[in-house]
């Protein structure tokens, strides 16, 4: 229904807002998503793996902390960036838009951290309403702005409002803040420690995968212009609202389950993530066939004339959406492994492979179309690496049973 609701919208934004309107949309995504993993330090990851109650409670404690001072230091960065008149992509940054970006960077790390609660607990029904919350309040937003004539910052406002619905909905009924005892700081720290990998590997790792997966947006808006940075991001939207955006919640839903399998009987979690594996590429082969030969029909029809360039991009992409939507919530099984240092070789693989497609497009001056060819194929190669490599680490003797917590 989220999902849904997303698309559904879609058809009246596009007619009330222009293509560069959509490319500044998508720099500010971009730059989000580029600081977001900063937020908790990584360490709402630990949440749903931690075997005590008590435990799980004092890594959210850790959480938050983390949350509340990188907080501090964005807001310092921010004042300076504007101060200098800074500009990433196609966003320049204005005290206008610094605060939208502080406003979501809270947000979104909030809502990472009652989303790994809620993971840890299996309370699927409520992440499925939060998301649903967040889908229709920012789609009736950014209408509603859009018919007041509030472009383009309407688009920017009606995505951090979205953020923001259902969080609080979501804090009601998590396991972790009913625990009996408290969690004092000492626990908290001592389970920091036990779980160092996590800000010392997997936070760069994570700043390396965002790099990688916005620096196409980025490239776009700064190689060419915000026009086309608004046919490229719409075609990242929908791709969103539809494949990405299922891998998203397919991981979440495999990693709340993993994590129990992982708790009891490590030992399964190999045959289990396996069957997975086998159904999401069945499922995903499907989807990306008909989203090759069906994207430039169906967009054009859904969004208007003027968005025929989005719907040929979303058609190159198919291929891409097939091993993302395979591998996706299969790489979660990494944070079980604890093997935090492969993921950061896998993610720094990946922004070096999108930067060489970046530099090579750049420097025989290819068209965007161009680009997004030779970064569909880049990025299919990729992902069928990465799944390889978790299925050799699972197959590793004693790797799921060694330094469990």
């Amino acid at each position: 229904m989220a999902r849904i609701i997303s698309v559904a919208a879609l058809p009246i934004l596009s007619r009330l807002y222009l293509p560069a309107d959509f490319g500044l949309l998508a720099s500010f995504t971009a730059a989000l998503t580029l600081i977001l993993p900063l937020a908790t330090l990584r360490y709402a990851q630990v949440i749903p793996i931690v075997r005590s109650e008590g435990g799980a409670r004092a890594m959210a404690n850790v959480a938050y902390a983390s949350l509340g001072g990188t907080s501090v230091v964005l807001l310092i960065s921010l004042l300076l960036a504007v101060q200098w008149e800074a500009e990433l992509g196609g966003l320049r940054l204005s005290y206008v838009t610094a605060g939208f970006l502080l406003l979501a960077y809270l947000l979104s790390g909030a809502y990472e951290i009652l989303s790994s609660q809620a993971t840890r607990d299996r309370r699927y029904r409520s992440l499925s309403a939060t998301s649903m919350k967040q889908s229709a309040v920012s789609a009736v937003a950014k209408t509603l702005f859009g018919m007041a004539s509030l472009r383009p910052e309407g688009l920017l406002l009606g995505h951090v409002v979205g953020l923001g619905a259902g969080l609080l909905s979501l804090n009601v009924g998590a396991k972790s803040q009913r625990s009996v005892g408290g969690a004092g700081a000492k626990r908290a720290m001592t389970l920091a420690r036990s779980f160092w990998q996590f800000p010392a590997l997997r936070l760069p790792s994570q700043f390396l995968l965002a790099g990688a997966s916005q620096l196409p947006v980025l490239y776009v808006a700064a190689a060419y212009d915000l026009e086309t940075a608004g046919f490229f991001g719409m075609a990242m939207v929908l791709m969103t609202t539809t494949i990405s955006m299922a891998t998203i919640s397919l991981g979440q839903a495999f990693y709340g389950e993993i994590a129990a399998v992982y708790r009891k009987t490590p030992e399964r979690v190999a045959e289990f993530t396996f069957a997975i594996q086998v159904r999401l590429l069945i499922a995903g082969a499907a989807a990306a066939a008909f989203i090759y030969f069906a994207a430039p029909y169906v967009v054009v029809t859904l969004l208007g004339s003027k968005w025929e360039v989005t719907g040929i991009i979303v058609s190159y992409l198919s291929p891409y959406l097939l091993f993302q939507f395979a591998s996706t919530p299969v790489v979660r099984v990494m944070d079980l492994l604890r093997v935090q240092w492969l993921f950061l070789l896998i993610n720094g693989t990946r922004l070096a492979a999108v930067g060489g497609v970046a530099l090579y497009t750049h420097a025989t001056e290819g068209t965007v179309l161009e680009f997004v060819r030779i970064y569909s194929i880049i990025m299919s190669l990729f992902y069928i690496g990465v799944t390889g490599v978790v299925f050799v680490a699972l197959r590793t003797p004693g790797i799921l049973t060694r330094n469990r917590s």
